[in-house]
């Protein structure tokens, strides 16, 4: 078993998808130049890069990037660096709901409801995450399948 087998298989299959997301600052860098549009958990902006809602999008982009590659490699620090950044989407996704409802608007984002479950499943799992060790377990199914049955 490796690691990252420890979370559920949404979460992995999530994961790929943010691990797209690190090819946000290569956007950022181009929209320096010229202009460019940035949308996740709720915000969406176009325009320069320099606006702070560009670099918050484009930040939290990239950190979804770096948990992403830290639980699909089985990275020690991937729980301890995604459970915040789950409470820092969630944050971004409520201020997201209120920025629209004072500009007149309303609509519902699931993005909320899959950052609530991530944040539980990490929890559920850390404590196997963290106490991972992969030549412990290799040992455990080599002698398993070399018992007699």
């Amino acid at each position: 078993m490796k690691r990252k087998e420890v979370l559920p298989k949404w979460i992995r299959f999530f994961a790929w998808i943010h691990l797209l997301l690190l090819i946000t600052p290569i956007i950022f860098a181009i929209g320096l130049i010229g202009e460019a549009s940035f949308s996740m958990y709720g915000l969406s902006y176009s325009g320069s890069s320099l606006q702070p809602v560009a670099i918050w999008i484009s930040v939290m982009a990239t950190l979804a990037g770096v948990v992403a590659y830290g639980i699909l490699w089985g990275k020690s620090w991937a729980i301890k660096i995604g459970i915040p950044y789950g409470y820092l989407a969630i944050t971004t996704c409520v201020a997201a709901i209120i920025i629209r409802i004072r500009a007149g608007g309303f609509y519902i984002i699931l993005d909320p409801f899959l950052l609530i479950l991530f944040i539980i499943s990490l929890k559920n799992n850390s404590n196997r995450w963290m106490n991972f060790d992969s030549d412990e377990n290799e040992t455990e199914i080599s002698n398993k399948s070399s018992e007699p049955t």
